[in-house]
C-alpha cells in the first residue's frame, strides 16, 4: 500500500493550539485514503490518523517521508523515510528507529479502516 499525504491546511485547534490536517491520497492503484490531523498541545503534537480502504485485518507500516512531493504516480517523489540520524528502520515503540517511523496501523475486520493516535514530543 502506498499513500501520499501532501496537502495541509493551517487552523487553530481547541484551546488555541495550532492545528494542521494532511489528506492521504490513494497512490499505486489503491483505494486507500484518509486524513492525519496534527494539533499542538503543551506536551508536544497530538497526531491522529484515520485511514480507510485497507484490506480487513491487515497490518501496514506507517511513516513520514523526506519530502512533501507526491507528484509521482507511485509516490516515490516523496523520497525515502525521514531518517536524519541514520537509525535502523523500526517503530516508535522501539529504542532505535527512523525519526519518521510510526507504529504500524492495523485495519479492523469490518469497516476496513484504521485509526491511530500518539503524542509526538
Amino acid at each position: 500500500m502506498t499513500l501520499a499525504g501532501c496537502a495541509g491546511t493551517g487552523m487553530t485547534g481547541a484551546g488555541g493550539g495550532a492545528k494542521a490536517t494532511a489528506t492521504l491520497a490513494p497512490k499505486s492503484g489503491t483505494n486507500t485514503g484518509g486524513t492525519i490531523t496534527f494539533t499542538q498541545q503543551s506536551d508536544g503534537v497530538m497526531m491522529v490518523a484515520s485511514v480507510t480502504g485497507l484490506p480487513p485485518n491487515s497490518t501496514h507500516g506507517f511513516h513520514v517521508h523526506e519530502k512533501g512531493d507526491c507528484s509521482a504516480p507511485d509516490a516515490m517523489s516523496a523520497g525515502g523515510h525521514f531518517n536524519p540520524t541514520g537509525k535502523p528502520h523500526g517503530q516508535m515503540s522501539m529504542p532505535d528507529h527512523h525519526a519518521g517511523d510510526m507504529n504500524n496501523l492495523t485495519a479492523d475486520a469490518t469497516a476496513m479502516r484504521a485509526r491511530a493516535s500518539c503524542c509526538l514530543t
